[in-house]
């Protein structure tokens, strides 16, 4: 399950609910709102039933009483590390692009603390077809320095002037970074300013950006959201996909960063 996007998900809103629930009873509402707002589309439909539900088919987690539901544990519920889930933080610390998401100290303190800890496997086992490994993540500090100050912006929702290879410097809003597997290389989605009007949206390489200067406070989030939303298909795309050759696993992965509602039949 530590793989599992779904399920992974679900233990957190078990987690949540059971949180919530703790020495008082919550409303079905209630229940409802938190796997909603923290929870995929389907989710409501998925875990609602077998939560709420005081038959054999239930997970009886939850007691239903006069006031709605309540947890049926003594004490809050507590979260464990796995020794499967160390040994996947292990291998991720193999990977050169950790550097990016930790500073040097924590990076440090996990391979101490890891240190006799198995990983799953081997980073190096792997060797991807075609891509692009000229960045060497784990030697290229300046990259490093861009990567962080731009997720701090994102995180801070901070403005940006951004001096790019060949053209004059352009002021944007940082809004998403994705991550191109074929590149091996991760690219800024930014919203474009002309003055205090928000103009276009374009995606930039972090490798082409050659000095970042703060520029204050970005606009109100919501009105970004708003923003990107026009540039969204109306319709959404349909397709089927069968599971051939693990298909589910390797295109769902793919399209991780996007909206989607799936179906299974």
């Amino acid at each position: 399950m530590l793989f599992s996007e779904l399920h992974c998900k679900y233990y957190t809103l078990v987690n949540t609910i059971l949180n919530l629930s703790h020495n008082k009873s919550i409303s079905l509402d209630t229940i409802r709102k938190c796997i909603t707002d923290k929870g995929f589309l389907e989710s409501v439909t998925c875990l609602v039933p077998p939560l709420v539900s005081q038959d054999c088919e239930g997970y009886h987690l939850l007691v239903k009483n006069k006031k709605g539901y309540q947890s049926i544990l003594k004490n809050k519920p507590s979260i464990y590390t796995t020794n499967l889930e160390l040994s996947w933080i292990k291998t991720l610390l193999q990977d050169s692009k950790i550097n990016l998401f930790l500073d040097e100290e924590d990076y440090h303190n996990l391979c101490k603390t890891l240190l006799n800890v198995e990983p799953l496997f081997n980073i190096e086992s792997f060797n991807y077809i075609r891509q692009d490994n000229s960045i060497k993540f784990g030697q290229n500090k300046n990259y490093e320095k861009k990567f962080k100050k731009l997720t701090y912006a994102l995180q801070n929702n901070e403005q940006l002037e951004l001096n790019i290879d060949n053209t004059s410097p352009i002021i944007i809003i940082p809004y998403k970074m994705e991550y191109d597997i074929k590149e091996d290389n991760f690219n800024l989605l930014s919203i474009l300013l002309d003055g205090e009007k928000l103009s276009s949206i374009q995606l930039i390489s972090i490798t082409k950006i050659n000095a970042i200067t703060f520029k204050g406070a970005a606009p109100n989030r919501n009105l970004i959201n708003t923003f990107v939303k026009k540039y969204k298909l109306k319709e959404p795309i349909h397709f089927e996909l069968s599971n051939m050759r693990s298909g589910f696993e390797r295109v769902f992965m793919q399209l991780s960063p996007y909206d989607r509602l799936t179906e299974f039949y």
